[in-house]
């Protein structure tokens, strides 16, 4: 049997190449995120780790993204020297391997900023009481659902519709309002879900880069409307939102017990209104999602007669 291997030999000038633990030194405290280290590429780098593809990324995105999401540890590399990525865990697995001088490349978003490198990730840490470096009061920033099996916020959704044709940030912003509902996120450019802040919560999801919500609202194409993976989300208070009647102007509409309903004698004003494209959506959003009184149109030959498709004809019925 051979003899145990000699480690002395192992030893350079300075000591022995495995420092003790007294000499690695320890996580900041001091609030806001620090770079604490450049790993390689590897099943092992984050505890709990989600991964977000985004070629678009920057550190602000990705540790924001991060932070907001309740993850402490981040890094952004250039995977496998293929693809961006922006990883989100909750410590540094000790399976990680060091990866010295490797993380040389800036961020694909924002060159004064390091982003990792081919191969290797620049792992970032953020202390107790680290504040984002985005402003996300209203805009809540997009959000990633997890995979199907898993809990989402589209889960805890109280309310949601669908419109191909008309959808915006105002329509669903105001048909959340006019439930008494806290947050609104839109998903694939059409679909609105709406919520309470009691059961806001993350879930098995979390935040990404709000460049990634690339999908265009139905009916407005400068308003970002989420993605087929997300929602865009937002804050109803705090957007302007308030549970009103967009528009009653006298002899606009007439109450009855049944619920409201149009009349022939509001047909050229409502007919001058929907020709105005920018009073289109929230004139429509009214009278398919009032959570006050429900909208009976007298005859679909009534809804036809305002100028709109027979799809817009088949209004929700009811209300909350």
């Amino acid at each position: 049997m051979p003899p145990d291997p000699d480690p002395s030999a192992f030893r350079g000038t300075d000591g022995p190449f495995v420092a003790s633990l007294s000499a690695i030194p320890s996580l900041p405290t001091v609030p806001g995120w620090k770079s604490i280290a450049c790993i390689k590429d590897s099943d092992n780098m984050l505890l709990n780790k989600v991964r977000t593809y985004d070629n678009n990324v920057s550190q602000t995105s990705c540790l924001d993204s991060c932070l907001r999401s309740g993850f402490s540890y981040a890094s952004i590399g250039y995977a496998w020297g293929q693809s961006w990525v922006c990883d989100c865990g909750t410590g540094l697995d000790p399976k990680a391997s060091t990866y010295p001088g490797m993380c040389n490349m800036t961020c694909p978003a924002n060159s004064a900023q390091g982003c990792g490198g081919s191969g290797a990730h620049s792992v970032f840490y953020a202390p107790k009481d680290t504040k984002t470096e985005g402003n996300y009061t209203a805009s809540m920033g997009c959000y990633a659902n997890p995979p199907a099996g898993k809990t989402g916020l589209q889960d805890v959704a109280s309310y949601n519709f669908t419109s191909w044709n008309l959808m915006t940030r105002e329509l669903c912003g105001q048909a959340c309002a006019d439930r008494k509902l806290d947050w609104a996120g839109i998903k694939s450019g059409g679909i609105c879900y709406c919520g309470s802040s009691q059961s806001f919560r993350l879930g098995d999801g979390y935040y990404v880069n709000e460049a990634l919500c690339t999908d265009k609202c139905a009916g407005n194409k400068t308003q970002a409307c989420g993605y087929w993976g997300g929602l865009s989300v937002f804050n109803v208070s705090t957007s302007g939102y308030k549970d009103q009647v967009v528009y009653k102007a006298p002899g606009y509409v007439r109450k009855s017990a049944g619920g409201t309903q149009l009349h022939i004698a509001d047909l050229r004003m409502l007919r001058r209104r929907l020709a105005d494209q920018s009073d289109r959506s929230a004139v429509l959003g009214r009278l398919t999602h009032s959570a006050k009184m429900p909208v009976r149109l007298q005859g679909l030959g009534l809804c036809l007669g305002l100028g709109l498709q027979w799809q817009q004809c088949v209004l929700q019925k009811g209300g909350r």
